[in-house]
């Protein structure tokens, strides 16, 4: 590849995929003793991004459970030194042997391929696989419930108890203009996200006051104070949940409570998807286009799920002490 076609790091190359050119920056050129007649790679999560195409995922899944269920094994003790200790690592399938790890490098291809499902897809269970790799220390409950239901913010605090950090994260007001609007979907998304943010903060916020500290941040989106007639129920949905948290966070401190919101713009996510395909129906009249309304947002792409994660552990860490009452955008 290199020789063919002048292929060297940090030279800018054009990739055709889904429909369009997409420009890429070389970061490597490696030897790839399985593909000798060359090949170019890039992140699966900016394939799917950039296509739509998710076809790839079900085979991954499958291949991602069977290594989870045969292969691996929290390890601990003092079999391999002090780097196997307390870790997730590989076993041949279903046998546990104190012995039996394989290369460091293997447990780094795992980690890396739940890095790249989690960019994907959001879902936790990568995330709690790329933790238990790396310190073999997290336990994570999942309460299924559906949480627009009344009753349901304090049945989820009921089963939680006390927490160090809430984030409200939710999101199923309908797109649209004023005339397209279902009025039945709207109740539901503003059940689930303005009152329900409210709802479930008034009991964790009673717990964390008693407790003389805590963390609650707002995940609202940037169509409160970028308003848009075109997503007009989610305008205004998102403009309430800002004025609830800087309403909240400009007094909360008094009791150790910081109250913070994040603005994502469009993040690449199913539902920016369902959105994009939404208002490529209204704007374009084809919901197929939905990647050429892309050319609007800087850079030419949407934020990743990765980069709202970032900033918001930032903001529940002690190094965003003093910063409440606000919200950032992205």
């Amino acid at each position: 590849m290199a020789d063919l076609y002048g292929h060297v790091p940090g030279r800018r190359i054009e990739l055709p995929l889904g429909g369009a050119r997409h420009a890429f920056v070389v970061e490597a050129v490696l030897r790839d003793y399985a593909r000798q007649h060359g090949a170019v790679f890039i992140d699966r999560s900016d394939y799917v991004r950039l296509t739509g195409d998710a076809r790839y995922g079900e085979a991954v899944d499958r291949q991602w459970q069977a290594i989870r269920e045969h292969h691996l094994t929290l390890g601990g003790g003092p079999w391999g030194g002090v780097a196997h200790r307390s870790r997730e690592v590989f076993n041949p399938p279903h046998v546990f042997s104190p012995y039996g790890y394989v290369e460091t490098c293997s447990t780094f291809s795992w980690i890396q391929l739940n890095r790249e499902l989690l960019a994907v897809t959001g879902e936790a269970k990568y995330a709690d696989e790329i933790e238990k790799s790396t310190t073999g220390k997290l336990k994570v409950t999942v309460h299924a419930m559906d949480l627009a239901l009344p009753g349901a913010m304090a049945a989820l605090d009921a089963a939680v108890g006390d927490v160090d950090i809430l984030v409200n994260n939710a999101g199923d007001i309908p797109s649209g203009p004023i005339e397209s609007l279902n009025f039945d979907a709207v109740r539901r998304g503003f059940a689930l996200k303005v009152l329900g943010y409210m709802e479930l903060t008034q009991h964790v916020y009673a717990r964390m006051k008693r407790l003389g500290h805590g963390v609650i941040i707002n995940d609202i989106g940037n169509s409160g104070e970028n308003w848009d007639a075109n997503y007009i129920a989610g305008s205004t949905g998102n403009a309430a949940v800002m004025a609830f948290t800087k309403a909240l966070g400009g007094v909360s401190l008094d009791d150790g409570i910081r109250v913070i919101g994040v603005n994502p713009g469009p993040v690449a996510t199913d539902r920016m998807v369902k959105l994009m395909k939404r208002r490529a129906l209204d704007t374009l009249g084809d919901e197929t286009r939905w990647q050429e309304l892309f050319v609007q947002y800087p850079g030419g792409r949407p934020a990743e799920s990765v980069e709202v994660a970032e900033l918001m552990v930032f903001l529940a860490s002690r190094h965003a002490a003093y910063i409440t009452g606000t919200v950032v955008t992205i």
